[in-house]
């Protein structure tokens, strides 16, 4: 829609004009001058001058047709792509301000000044004051119902936080180490030995992250590791990996996922995986139906499958409960051993080699019980006193909107039926609002 403030031939001119600016811009870019003063005032001006001869509407559309979504990647800033980028937008700015002046030279009625229709525009005021009176109750109640929203999020924010923070959080699989048999006694020693007879893979390396769910344990408590692994560029074809834990006397208590050998003569075995449609799963001895495929094993999260029911947003967590014994109070510790099922040289030619790709080792310290805290009777007392005062307001408050509203029913018995039926919505939202509100009341915010 067209306003035509002013004339054709002055329309013409002013988005010239705005034209020759942006085309002047476009002449002189360089990196350091983008989006400078200059290009604001002339791009703020063109918006102007479309709002006015055209509609705000019409701005905001030049301003989406002009605009470029641009996503922001961590690393060195390209700018030669930024400076070409802006380039381009300046062109569509200027391409837009084209078609917009093809329209006034084509559609406008020429030296045509824009008479406001006074009677049209006298009749849309109306109809908008009599829309804002019918609208003004149901207004009110709208502002009335976001506020008692608004207190009871002031109220329950705690409770609100951590229902939408554990809804978005992974589903976590604990998976369980392998204790080592009897016959078998390895030791700290062993696994520096082998990390230093075979770590290292001529041409490849990877980054291995390890982080514990807490820097210290208490006996009788399970200690949980995440492990990712990135191939840092390497084309590893099937990686695996090995998680060794020490105990504080320097022996190695378990690993994941078998307890092996740990003799420097040989690299350590390849998964016992199963394939499916080319994918290799592993399967948790603990529970069979529990299939894991090897790249969420190594990405630390991914797909995994419990029967038939698949989840997209798993983390995968390595568990070992800690002994309540007073003797496995110390430092443990834990190790990782990557590896590659085979290695390949740059040109695709095998490479022999029995070692790990890399390896990481990290301590976490194993603590005696720490005494349970006191409960704090005062602030319990506190909390339970503010639900029961909040719970009350709301009651109360339902309680005088009733009583407001019975004489009107009263004095207005043939027309309660029809009021029924035209708030049907407020009644509905009442109800649904109560029962939010018991809800967190019982969660217990």
């Amino acid at each position: 829609m067209m306003k035509k403030k002013v004339t054709q031939s002055k329309a013409l001119e002013l988005m010239d004009e705005s034209i020759s600016q942006f085309k002047h811009i476009l002449a002189k870019a360089t990196y350091e001058n983008r989006y400078d003063e200059t290009y604001l005032r002339v791009y703020h001006g063109a918006e102007a001058l479309l709002t006015e001869l055209f509609s705000k509407e019409e701005a905001m559309e030049f301003r989406r047709n002009v605009t470029s979504i641009i996503v922001a990647v961590g690393g060195r800033i390209d700018h030669a792509k930024e400076l070409k980028d802006y380039k381009d937008h300046v062109g569509k700015c200027i391409a837009q301000l084209e078609v917009y002046r093809s329209r006034i030279q084509n559609f406008w009625e020429t030296d045509e000044l824009k008479e406001t229709a006074k009677p049209a525009q006298a009749q849309v005021v109306n109809e908008e004051k009599s829309a804002v009176k019918k609208k003004r109750l149901t207004l009110g109640n709208v502002v009335s119902a976001i506020i008692v929203v608004a207190i009871l999020i002031i109220l329950y924010s705690p409770t609100i936080v951590s229902l939408v923070s554990a809804s978005l959080q992974p589903h976590k699989i604990g998976l369980s180490f392998s204790p080592y048999f009897p016959g078998y006694s390895y030791t700290r020693d062993n696994l520096v030995a082998y990390s230093a007879a075979r770590t290292g893979v001529p041409g490849y390396m990877c980054n291995i992250y390890l982080s514990l769910e807490k820097a210290s344990v208490e006996v009788g408590q399970a200690v949980k590791i995440h492990v990712e692994i990135d191939n840092a560029g390497n084309s590893l074809t099937k990686p695996y990996f090995y998680v060794f834990l020490v105990n504080n006397t320097g022996k190695v208590e378990c690993a994941f996922p078998e307890g092996v050998g740990l003799l420097v003569s040989y690299k350590l075995p390849k998964w016992t995986v199963n394939n499916a449609n080319g994918i290799d799963y592993w399967y948790a001895s603990a529970d069979r139906n529990l299939m894991i495929p090897r790249v969420t094993l190594i990405a630390g999260q991914g797909d995994c499958w419990n029967n038939s029911d698949h989840n997209s947003n798993c983390e995968i967590w390595f568990q070992k409960q800690i002994a309540d014994d007073s003797s496995q109070i110390g430092k443990w510790e834990v190790w990782i051993f990557v590896f590659d099922e085979t290695y390949q040289t740059s040109g695709g030619a095998a490479l022999s080699s029995e070692n790990a790709i890399a390896y990481t080792t990290q301590f976490f310290d194993v603590t005696p019980k720490a005494r349970p805290e006191t409960p704090n009777n005062s602030a319990a007392l506190w909390l339970w006193s503010s639900r029961a005062a909040s719970f009350g307001f709301v009651i109360l408050s339902a309680f005088g909107l009733f009583t407001r509203l019975s004489p009107w029913i009263d004095s207005h018995s043939s027309q309660t039926v029809s009021w029924w039926k035209r708030n049907w919505w407020i009644i509905l939202f009442s109800a649904v609002l109560l029962a939010l509100y018991m809800i967190l009341f019982l969660l217990g915010a």
